[in-house]
């Protein structure tokens, strides 16, 4: 059964669109805003581990050799509570 209210279109708008902006951060500002935070914690919160982000790229060329590539880059901390809870 057709609904007379939807129109149908030969070539049909975009419905959703999923994108990601990335900004250079500004790093010695950001660290020196998480140190001063920080400090405020650190008695709850004693110990602090780095969190990583890994890409790996696999580039398959057919003209060329396949070519595998890593970057890591650390993108912040989790921190451990004083009781060994995990935040």
């Amino acid at each position: 059964m057709n609904n007379p209210t939807k129109k149908n279109y030969k070539k049909p708008p975009i419905v959703e669109a999923i994108i990601e902006i990335r900004f250079k951060q500004i790093e010695k500002k950001v660290d020196k805003l998480f140190d001063k935070f920080y400090d405020k914690i650190k008695d709850n919160y004693p110990k602090k581990q780095n969190q990583f982000l890994t890409e790996i790229k696999f580039d398959n060329n057919p003209t060329t050799e396949p070519e595998l590539t890593q970057n890591q880059k650390n993108i912040g901390f989790r921190l451990i509570h004083k009781n060994k809870k995990k935040y």
